[in-house]
């Protein structure tokens, strides 16, 4: 995925594709509104990368409505892969190396 141009506009650094920043984006919102954890907390941004990554990585968003919402099927396959135990590392390697 390509970031977007910046038509030097940027400060210089590493262009961010916009899919990452709105995965992003997504991922706090449903942490947030889960009401699991304080958001303040680092549980809670390490849990927002974790879940944003394996929602980028596996292209739920680019099948999910503009709300962001997720079918009650999708959501279920993020719990799979993110599960304590589950082999969440291993499978994020895999799909980086693709």
């Amino acid at each position: 995925m390509r970031p977007e141009d910046t038509r030097g506009t940027g400060g210089g650094g590493l262009p961010v594709p916009m899919a990452w920043l709105y995965t992003e984006y997504v991922a706090d919102e449903l942490l947030r509104t889960g009401d699991l954890m304080e958001p303040t907390t680092l549980e809670f941004r390490a849990g927002r990368d974790a879940l944003a990554l394996t929602m980028f990585l596996s292209g739920l968003l680019r099948e999910a409505p503009l709300s962001g919402t997720l079918s009650e099927a999708r959501a279920d396959e993020l719990r799979v892969l993110t599960a304590y135990g589950a082999a969440w590392r291993s499978w994020v390697c895999e799909r980086l190396t693709e």
